[in-house]
This record gives C-alpha cells, structure tokens and sequence, in this order.
C-alpha cells in the first residue's frame, strides 16, 4: 500500500516539474521535435547541397552564398538567408 504525498511536498515540488502526475512523481511529456538544418558553421545560414555520381558512389558537397564551401553543422536554428 502506497501512502499519498503529504500537501506540502506537492506544492513545493509544482514549480519544478509542472506536469505531476500520482504522488507527486514527474510524468512524461510528448515534445514535437525542432526541424533540424544543415547550416553553415560560421553564419548558421542553411547551406546549399549539390550531389553528383563519380562512378558508383554519390558525393555530396555543400555550399554557403557567403562563405563558399563549408562543411556543415546540424542545427535547429537557422538564420534568414541574404
């Protein structure tokens, strides 16, 4: 038998985690993911990809309008273009 958390420990623990579920335990919350881009590393712009077929293997390189090209970063954040 599982005895119910006293009021006092709920009320100091709510602004911790605002989603509480029985007895005060945190419950899991669905997140929608953040789109994620390939941006260049210095200016976090999104990147243009070409991809080409040199014998049976496909390349891919990537290009920034300002700073040519770049290996890219994955990000969820990316800057206007210019």
């Amino acid at each position: 038998m599982t005895l119910p958390v006293p009021t006092a420990v709920q009320t100091r623990l709510m602004p911790v985690f605002p989603f509480m579920g029985c007895y005060g335990q945190p419950q899991a919350v669905a997140l929608t993911p953040a789109p994620v881009y390939e941006v260049c590393p210095h200016c976090k712009r999104e990147v243009i990809t070409h991809r080409f077929m040199t014998g049976a293997f496909t390349n891919r390189t990537f290009h920034c309008r300002e700073h040519g090209d770049v290996v890219p970063m994955r990000s969820a954040i990316c800057n206007a273009p210019l």
